[in-house]
Formats: structure tokens, sequence, C-alpha cells
């Protein structure tokens, strides 16, 4: 059986492979049009895409919202996917 993969994990391999800045921001823009993210979250990252000037800033930005929806972010004390707890934590 495949495991499941989220469509942000989906789009940020797309834009890592991105040649362009223009090409990077065009897959995340479409992505966000289509979004079931929450409707301030998906504006607010509407509109820091758009003001990106270089393509690194856009994978960044992209990695980082990939930590924070999947509930892998700084401080957040879930396991990783395929991880069991540590029960001494």
């Amino acid at each position: 059986m495949k495991p499941l993969v989220s469509t942000l994990d989906q789009i940020a391999t797309q834009v890592f492979e991105a040649k362009t800045l223009d090409e990077a921001k065009k897959i995340c823009l479409d992505y966000l049009q289509e979004s079931k993210i929450k409707e301030s979250d998906r504006l607010k990252m509407i509109s820091e895409i758009e003001q990106m000037k270089y393509l690194h800033k856009v994978q960044l930005y992209v990695a980082n919202a990939l930590l924070k929806y999947e509930g892998l972010g700084v401080g957040n004390n879930k396991p990783a996917p395929n991880e069991k707890p540590n029960p001494e934590s």
C-alpha cells in the first residue's frame, strides 16, 4: 500500500524542481486557489508569495509551510509520522 502524501508535500517537490521564480510562484498560487487551508491562512500565503522576489525564498516558504501544516514545526511535541511516541517525554 502506498503511503499517503499530502497535497502540500506534492507541490513542495514541484517548487523545489522549479527552474524560475515565476514557475515556483505559479505552482504555489495555483495550489492555493484550490486549497482547503483556512481562508485567512490561504489569503496571507497568497499575499506573501506574490511579493517574493527570489526563487529560494519561495522554496523556503513552502518548506516552512509544509512543516507547519503537517504538524512538524518547531515547538510541536507530536512524534513525526511513523515514529512511536517517547513515553519518557
